[in-house]
């Protein structure tokens, strides 16, 4: 088993054609042709009719082109803001730095004000990689790329950071502080203006565990989004497990508006203190308290709870442990510095779990298409459950993100790429209902292609919590109709809609 390694598989809660690799055929066999050869430019499809909504999202929360030959992938480019920028205009995706078309640029310190921005600070080291067998990547360089970490590396502020799934990465700070990326995270460390401070940790998507082993009185500041929040250690092996989720809102487009954080905090050990600075409001959070605050939502909520299983959880299935083992061991060496290309070789593996796993590691660094053709390929159907979430992570990741998945499904699929890409979106109760989207969701049920019928059977099990419909979207037709029917009646029944 990888050292590193975490059982990550439940969901959280997510310009230029994307070529396949070179022999499509390692992708399994699938029952939609790709053409892996296609070398014209892909437009912009029609984008699918949002419609009108006023609910809460239900079920949602959660590249590059692959034949590109150079590492230029972007690592959660966007940050929280929508995607347009000005000085950018006539760039590709590849070509914006990693914090392009921010709202709110890195290193912002909310007591000034709104009109002073703070000089620019150059890079400094905040701290050093100690796990073992884990990977993380770092966006950086001349000209910017992606690269692994290696044990005992410096990490410093102004690098954006991607955690790959099914890896946890321990970064020391000074003072007895460790911050653990458990997952798929993107993140980076900050510069702030106070010299008595650890610097900021801008979480943008996914989980971190922050704790320290000795130190009382240390102060951390943390920023998702346009919020900050600040963490205070009140006792020795003291743990927060801080899970940011980016939550689609009501009626929005990904790919056109920037998606509000979800951010939920559990005091694993310890006692903590919590404060937020933009709504206001100091909790002390001692061992199995929780306090959430809701996107959009002005109010926190503080409960007792049990903490969640990411945080406690430090083992993986048996087969998933060798996946993260080889995926490590691929990733070394001359490698360490040409992540696409090793990922993209991980694809000619012939353990399925090791291609499962490369799938969802280019999927975390924007790069798409091998995961969106393991959906049209039965080969992946064990690992459809883990795929889909990172597909819809990265939908609600960034706009620049959501618009990648939306240019390699249209690459791939053509005149069906609208409809499968709403799939990856989440729906509201409105959506579902006025829109008409819960029919169509069980009407796919019954397509021809297998990615509508995948996509689809997610999606209701999603929304309605049902499991007990026997319904396997790779089955032959006649075996299908069964719980096609069976969903059917459920929609009938007002069951699919949530209040119907």
């Amino acid at each position: 088993m990888a050292k590193g390694a975490i059982d990550n598989s439940s969901p959280g809660n997510t310009a230029g054609e994307l070529k396949q690799p070179a022999d499509a055929n390692t992708l399994g066999n699938r029952e939609t042709a790709v053409d892996a050869n296609d070398e014209t430019d892909a437009a912009m499809p029609p984008l699918p009719d949002q419609g009108d909504s006023t609910d809460t999202d239900i079920g949602s929360d959660g590249g590059t082109t692959a034949g590109n030959e150079t590492d230029n992938l972007v690592a959660d480019n966007t940050g929280d803001a929508a995607a347009g920028n000005a000085s950018d205009e006539g760039k590709t995706a590849s070509d914006l730095p990693p914090n392009a078309n921010t709202g709110m640029g890195d290193g912002v310190d909310p007591n000034l004000p709104p009109d002073v921005t703070p000089p620019v600070a150059s890079p400094q080291v905040v701290g050093q990689l100690t796990s073992t067998d884990s990977v993380l990547l770092r966006f950086g360089g001349e000209p910017p790329s992606l690269s692994r970490l290696a044990q005992l590396d410096n990490v410093s502020t102004g690098e954006p950071l991607i955690s790959l799934p099914d890896f946890r990465n321990v970064i020391s700070l000074g003072e007895g502080v460790t911050v653990q990326a458990v997952g798929e995270t993107h993140f980076e460390f900050e510069t702030t203006q106070s010299e008595t401070e650890l610097p900021r940790i801008h979480l943008k998507q996914g989980r971190l565990l922050i704790g320290t082993v000795g130190a009382v009185g240390t102060r951390i500041r943390l920023r998702t989004g346009e919020l900050e929040y600040a963490l205070t250690f009140l006792e020795p092996g003291s743990t927060l497990a801080v899970d940011a989720r980016k939550i689609r809102s009501d009626g929005a487009l990904p790919h056109e508006s920037a998606c509000p954080v979800e951010l939920v905090v559990d005091a694993t050990s310890g006692q903590t203190i919590w404060e937020s600075f933009a709504r206001g409001g100091r909790w002390e959070l001692a061992t199995g308290t929780r306090w959430a605050q809701p996107a959009n939502a002005t109010d926190a909520i503080v409960i007792n709870t049990v903490p969640p299983e990411w945080a406690t959880s430090l083992s993986l299935t048996p087969l998933a442990a060798q996946a993260a083992g080889r995926v490590d061991e691929y990733l070394r060496g001359e490698l360490a510095t040409r992540i696409r290309q090793a990922l993209l070789e991980q694809l000619t593996s012939n353990r399925i779990e090791v291609r499962a796993l490369a799938t969802r590691s280019l999927a975390a660094a924007d790069d798409f298409g091998a995961i969106l053709a393991a959906l049209n390929d039965t080969e992946f159907r064990a690992f459809w459950n883990q795929q889909i979430p990172s597909l819809r992570q990265a939908v609600v990741r960034n706009p620049q993100s959501a618009a990648l998945v939306n240019i390699a499904l249209e690459s791939q699929r053509r005149e069906y790429a609208p409809e499968l890409y709403r799939m990856l979106w989440g729906y509201t109760a409105t959506e579902l209902q006025d829109g008409g989207h819960a029919a169509k969701l069980v009407e796919y049920l019954s397509h021809d292609d297998l990615d509508f019928r995948v996509l689809a059977a997610w999606n209701l099990r999603e929304i309605t919590g049902i499991t007990n419909i026997n319904y396997r979207p790779e089955a032959v037709r006649s075996a299908r109709m069964r719980g096609a029917q069976q969903w059917k009646l459920k929609l009938e029944a007002g069951e699919i809609v949530p209040g119907g």
